[in-house]
């Protein structure tokens, strides 16, 4: 099958499981996944860290030479009804003087790869990117990053960071967030006229130098979201905005974070949330001894939010996927559930040199 066909044709409903079936079966997946589940599950399910077949058993890394030849992470992944889909950044290797962090390079684009399973992945395009930096002038003309995408009423929205070029005060790239759509996974048409659906807050607010990786569920007849916010005198934390169409968005809670995963000071970022009609769940992450820890929160209302699993790492410290000093997990995408499991897959660093940005995947059994 040529999976470029539009996949509302391309597909039926077919017994892949309940949530594997669902966009066949004409359901929305941009509410999040609909077999029958509580959050009371996701709070007491086990993490299990899934094998990869690379290094640290990593699903996704860098590959050939290109323009994902030094860093592929910040996975977004969605299912189909026919495969899972998953859209991450790539960038290249550093050029001779450049000293720049990895991710931080210049020109980073999104790729598409696809999996009957979740775990082995094969990069489609022919291997190139399928969503590049913008025009020149525009609020995206330095890179793209941290996308999230949805299918919705059979057409995928991706929100995105886009990068110009400028920086704060201590050397930290802008980053505002974008939107574009797609009928096939593949080609896509910026929303908003290539503006940003939402641009950083004034100097001296919380989202003052970047708004970007963002989690987004569909609720009612609108959408919400949360974002990662950063600023010199701020540093990391999230924020919630809703909007009526994905485009016009509106900061809530006074355009202050949301209470109760920064209040004693620590910084946050990497949200990914589900609901099953009553709560909220987050997986989000935090600094722990030098490096990102995943951690977890449940909230009645998406803005007060509460620790959950005894606020102990999703994964215990000594557990999965990096080395001594080295990022645990960071950026989790969004979740996806099957009957007993919700499947996860995030960032996180090697700990062999270079210590490359890689993509793991994880597991709540319950």
């Amino acid at each position: 099958m040529n999976w470029r066909t539009p996949f509302r044709e391309a597909i039926g409903c077919v017994g892949l499981g309940a949530i594997l079936a669902l966009a066949a079966c004409g359901r929305d997946t941009a509410t999040g996944p609909q077999p029958t589940f509580s959050i009371a599950d996701l709070e007491t399910a086990t993490a299990v860290p899934i094998q990869g077949p690379l290094a640290e058993g990593a699903v996704l890394g860098p590959s050939g030479g290109g323009w994902m030849g030094a860093f592929a992470a910040m996975p977004s992944v969605v299912h189909d009804g026919s495969r899972y889909l998953m859209y991450f950044v790539g960038n290249r290797a550093p050029k001779e003087g450049e000293t720049v962090y990895g991710p931080y390079l210049k020109g980073s684009r999104i790729g598409l790869a696809s999996s009957p399973d979740g775990v082995r992945w094969t990069i489609e395009n022919d291997g190139e990117a399928v969503f590049e930096p913008g025009p020149p002038g525009a609020f995206d003309q330095n890179g793209v990053s941290h996308p999230h995408v949805v299918l919705h009423e059979g057409r995928f929205w991706m929100w995105y960071g886009g990068i110009d070029g400028t920086q704060g005060s201590n050397s930290v790239r802008t980053e505002r967030l974008g939107l574009a759509h797609s009928d096939d996974g593949f080609n896509w048409t910026r929303a908003n006229d290539g503006r940003p659906v939402l641009t950083t807050g004034d100097a001296d607010a919380f989202d003052g130098l970047q708004v970007t990786g963002a989690a987004v569920l569909r609720r009612g007849d609108g959408w919400m979201m949360w974002y990662g916010a950063y600023s010199p005198e701020h540093d990391h934390t999230l924020m919630a905005a809703a909007s009526s169409d994905g485009v016009d968005w509106t900061r809530l809670n006074g355009a202050q974070p949301v209470r109760g995963l920064s209040d004693a000071g620590a910084q946050v970022l990497g949200p990914s949330v589900i609901h099953d009609g009553d709560r909220y769940l987050m997986f989000y992450s935090r600094p722990v001894e030098g490096r990102w820890v995943m951690f977890a929160a449940t909230s009645s209302d998406g803005i007060d939010w509460r620790p959950s699993r005894a606020d102990a790492p999703v994964f215990p410290l000594d557990q999965g996927s990096s080395g001594v000093g080295q990022n645990h997990s960071v950026h989790p995408s969004q979740f996806l559930v099957e009957p007993g499991i919700a499947r996860f897959w995030y960032q996180a660093e090697s700990g062999f040199e270079p210590s490359p940005q890689l993509v793991f995947h994880g597991q709540l059994v319950w």
